[in-house]
């Protein structure tokens, strides 16, 4: 059942909420009907999405327009630039909503957060929280380097 409230509309397959017609449009082709439009043109791989065959493409063609301003370092995606800047800025940006630890990426908050679940099944520690890991932290702007944005 699809419904519209104060601009939301929810999938009609699963429920899951939209605020733009286009990304629900997006989310009904690609995870419902497995659609996948997008075919690289060096070894035919089909993706859903065309930015990540955007991103794909930079594996061929070896393309890195993301570039660390301190160390020089190059990368090809902008979540890898934002995740290596962090090194030296010793930001951490990902929050365990149970106890405030605070971590640089979000892989290892995760692996944290397990183990607030596995001290409330024993019976001790910090209980588990359902909610989701805070992230608190200004947007980086990679500078692309004689590339437009993608």
């Amino acid at each position: 059942m699809s419904s519209v409230r104060s601009g939301i509309q929810d999938c009609p397959e699963c429920g899951f909420p939209f605020k733009h017609a286009h990304s629900l449009e997006q989310h009904i082709r690609n995870m419902h009907r497995g659609e996948k439009p997008y075919a690289c043109a060096v070894c035919r791989r089909r993706f859903a999405i065309g930015a990540h065959l955007v991103l794909h493409t930079r594996t061929h063609t070896g393309e890195k327009p993301y570039e660390c301003g301190v160390c020089g370092k190059r990368f090809a995606n902008k979540s890898n630039w934002r995740a290596h800047m962090r090194t030296h800025t010793g930001e951490k940006p990902y929050v365990c909503a149970t106890c405030g630890a605070a971590f640089k990426n979000s892989q290892p908050l995760r692996q944290h957060e397990k183990t607030h679940v596995a001290a409330a099944e024993a019976g001790g520690g910090f209980p588990a929280v359902g909610a989701p890991p805070a992230y608190a932290s200004p947007a980086l702007e990679a500078p692309m380097v004689g590339f437009a944005n993608v």
